[in-house]
């Protein structure tokens, strides 16, 4: 099963689901992966197709890529807009752009994926800390003040939150309940 989503720009993102997975160095993590096998659960890997193009990474995004592509690093905006990015909003400090033309694969996770097309929406789009995954276009990712004091302290999410806006397709990744706490293991 595959989803997949084209950016206005010819990226396209594709969602891959693996069929099986059958080993792991880590006997803790096999018995996790055989339980997970049993009960239907399939892990998720994807793919991003860019031709002339760029896409903008979160660190420890990528899993492996191949074609004629080149990977910069940057703080995504300057120092000041990185380390505010960093410390408001938990958004990593470093992101990654890759541009060129190939095939860009990220690491594969049980967790959930989310394409939405930013398309200039007024305003932008604001979500919790860590759910942007990558992005094409022109994408700017930083933070939002919650409008609201009341909301800082009793919503849970704190004072600042991450806004993307800009123009082109925003990948959030949704990691699953069950493997953040351990509590739900």
């Amino acid at each position: 099963m595959t989803a997949s989503k084209t950016a206005s720009d010819g990226t396209v993102f594709e969602v891959l689901e693996l069929q099986e997975l059958k080993a792991y160095w880590n006997t803790s993590a096999a018995e996790r992966l055989y339980f997970a096998n049993k009960t239907g659960m399939k892990a998720k890997m994807v793919r991003i197709r860019i031709e002339n193009s760029k896409i903008r990474l979160e660190p420890g995004a990528l899993y492996f890529m191949q074609g004629n592509l080149e990977m910069k690093t940057s703080s995504g905006g300057g120092m000041m807009k990185g380390l505010l990015r960093k410390t408001l909003s938990g958004e990593t400090f470093w992101v990654n752009e890759i541009s060129g033309t190939g095939d860009i694969y990220l690491e594969p996770t049980f967790g959930h994926y989310f394409l939405h097309d930013i398309g200039g929406l007024e305003g932008g789009v604001i979500v919790d800390k860590g759910f942007f995954y990558a992005g094409s276009g022109d994408l700017d990712i930083s933070i939002c003040k919650q409008k609201k004091i009341s909301a800082g302290f009793f919503g849970g999410k704190g004072f600042f939150q991450t806004k993307i806006s800009g123009i082109g397709i925003a990948w959030f990744f949704l990691l699953c309940l069950w493997t953040r706490s351990k509590s739900w293991t």
